[in-house]
């Protein structure tokens, strides 16, 4: 038995790290994984696997140029992936790290299908698109399993597909992002300048005068877990595709994290922090925002106090993840008619 992961090649995402992740679990675990790098330029000398991932790939015979499809083998497919696979007994899994995305691929707005209006709902009716593309790989006499890394997803598979077989397999933040130092806090808001600007920026020219925003980019592990440790406040107004890394990586440095409620944040599975640091439309609430952040600044301890709960569930995510890991070997260890 071989269990082959797609990964897109070159890139450092949350999502392509996670792929990352389950390989070195299974190579743990004494698993024969292989990395299978999709868009791998041909005529690209760079190495496909990047820099900070190298812990995760320690051997270059674990990264194959080609999936043998046979049935005695498992595939593990990222959505944005699914539509794409033409195998024929290779059993599929498609491991959901995200909702949003998978729309997203395919040049839609997530927001008109999970709220849609009639018009909407006619087309779906019609075409049942982009759903035909799922519909169709479950269909597969070869599709195995749907993984979820969140909530968010897990609610999204079971109300529109409901497969068989449907596992969780989360996630775990990086070791290496959580800061060795315990420096001075500083009343620092943080906010990821890739994801949510648009709302974000607005904020900030808003209140210039009252506070200093900074932008976390380009940034090595151990880098960002110094400046969040550094920092009082992390704030996320962007799409909450799946459980994101980022609000996690901020909490464990002990920042006070302030979120919108789009996609997995609307939960209290995935980022399970109180309402009062939530916020449906950051816009109209800038100015209670405002105050909030201003209170977190004058009586840091007592707001980074409600968050002890959300830290201890991120330090035992991996945990998680292994034990979750371990029921996927024993499911696919089983004989299978």
């Amino acid at each position: 038995m071989k269990i082959y992961i797609l990964c897109p090649a070159y890139m450092a995402t949350g999502g392509t790290e996670l792929l990352h992740q389950l390989h070195a679990k299974l190579i743990e675990k004494s698993m024969h994984s292989f990395i299978f790098y999709t868009d791998k330029q041909v005529d690209n000398s760079n190495d496909p696997t990047p820099p900070r991932f190298k812990k995760y790939v320690t051997k270059e015979s674990e990264v194959t140029l080609e999936i043998q499809d046979d049935q005695a083998n498992y595939l593990v497919i990222p959505e944005i992936s699914i539509g794409h696979i033409t195998y024929q007994k290779i059993k599929l899994c498609y491991w959901w790290l995200s909702i949003d995305n998978f729309f997203i691929i395919n040049n839609l707005s997530v927001q008109q299908y999970l709220k849609p209006n009639l018009k909407r709902i006619i087309k779906k009716i019609i075409n049942w698109h982009p759903y035909h593309i799922i519909n169709a790989m479950m269909k597969k006499s070869n599709f195995f399993c749907c993984f979820y890394q969140s909530a968010y997803a897990q609610l999204f598979l079971k109300k529109h597909f409901n497969p068989k077989i449907l596992l969780p397999l989360e996630d775990f933040i990086n070791s290496d992002v959580i800061s060795d130092v315990n420096p001075t806090k500083e009343n620092l808001i943080l906010y990821n300048p890739i994801k949510g600007f648009e709302i974000t920026e607005q904020l900030i020219n808003a209140s210039r005068d009252r506070f200093i925003w900074k932008p976390l980019s380009n940034l090595q592990p151990k880098a960002l877990g110094l400046l969040l440790a550094s920092s009082k406040i992390y704030v996320d107004f962007g799409n909450h595709p799946g459980k994101d890394r980022i609000p996690r990586e901020a909490a464990i440095n002990n920042c006070v994290v302030i979120s919108n409620t789009k996609g997995a944040a609307k939960n209290d599975l995935d980022l399970p922090i109180s309402n009062k640091y939530k916020f449906a439309d950051p816009l109209k609430s800038k100015q209670q925002i405002f105050d909030l952040i201003a209170d977190i600044f004058k009586n840091f301890d007592a707001h980074h106090q409600n968050f002890t709960h959300y830290r201890s569930a991120i330090l035992n995510q991996e945990k998680e993840f292994d034990t979750q890991v371990e029921n996927f070997i024993k499911l696919i260890s089983k004989p299978h008619s």
